[in-house]
């Protein structure tokens, strides 16, 4: 499980992004960021829409796509297409976590994505 020092959202009304800064081994942050631009998506293939995931330092050519987040008092499980993350909230307050609640209802707005919560 991967510690989160902070996170970030971020509703431009253009761009949903929710960033969590990762620790990483002696005082390094990595970032995995969750995006989303409604505004365009009609524009885009059926494949290319919804949620896309990317974390700093592993590239690929095809965005990671959103299936499955999981949200649990202090950690949360991010399912994409090619993979898992587990993430420990324990460092991120109750309001942070409350805001990051409501923008994932916001970038679910067509149900493209899966979210269990306890």
């Amino acid at each position: 499980m991967e510690q989160v020092a902070f996170m970030d959202v971020e509703d431009t009304g253009i761009d949903l992004v929710l960033s969590f800064a990762l620790t990483t081994e002696g005082d390094g942050i990595r970032s995995l960021i969750l995006m989303r631009t409604p505004k365009y998506e009609p524009f885009l293939d059926e494949s290319e829409r919804g949620v896309q995931v990317s974390m700093e330092g592993e590239f690929d050519e095809d965005p990671m796509m959103l299936r499955t987040l999981s949200v649990f008092d202090k950690s949360v499980t991010i399912k994409t297409d090619r993979g898992v993350y587990d993430l420990d909230l324990r460092h991120v307050d109750h309001e942070d976590i409350s805001v990051m609640k409501e923008l994932i209802a916001k970038m679910n707005f067509d149900h493209r994505f899966h979210v269990e919560e306890s």
